[in-house]
């Protein structure tokens, strides 16, 4: 169980970092401020990603800048996605305000004959607001040669903190 899940970790971080290479966000070149111990989006975030083949996902935000993420295998018919893994940082937004950016990939793998078919990594961007968070993301999929396939795809990432005596989470794609 620790591998798989060190595996997913590695996964998401992989995917945060691709995500921030291609995310076009406009960003401060100024550094952000130190961090607190426990950062405003470090957590359980209920995530709907709208313009994916399937929105809702969950994401987990680690203060040492990992994150993994979630979302139901049996969400697309032919398609088999893994867990995803990526990395994330602090930016200073232009305009004002805190936001992250970062990326995260997916292995997926053919339901019928369980071969490899892509790698898909998402970058992306958002403003943090309280307990919520909005932003543009974009993704890619690319061969075993890691060619990209297929993409770009534009997305837009709704997230709302997910805490123990908090609200049901409803971010909602319009």
């Amino acid at each position: 169980m620790r591998k798989i899940w060190l595996g997913v970790v590695a996964f998401n971080c992989a995917i945060a970092l691709l995500v921030t290479m291609i995310a076009g966000g406009q960003r401060s070149e100024a550094a952000a401020p130190p961090l607190p111990a426990v950062t405003p989006i470090t957590g359980a975030w209920y995530v709907d990603t709208c313009g994916a083949p399937f929105a809702p996902h969950g994401i987990t935000f680690h203060d040492d800048g990992s994150l993994d993420l979630t979302n139901p295998d049996a969400a697309e018919a032919t398609n088999s996605s893994s867990a995803g893994m990526g990395s994330w940082n602090w930016i200073l937004l232009q305009g004002g305000g805190r936001g992250a950016y970062g990326r995260f990939f997916e292995v997926n793998a053919d339901k019928n004959t369980n071969q490899f078919t892509s790698l898909l990594i998402v970058t992306f961007e958002f403003r943090v607001t309280g307990d919520t968070f909005v932003g543009p993301a974009t993704a890619r999929y690319y061969d075993g040669n890691r060619n990209l396939i297929n993409g770009p795809f534009p997305a837009t990432l709704r997230g709302q903190r997910f805490t123990v005596d908090g609200p049901v989470p409803d971010p909602n794609c319009p």
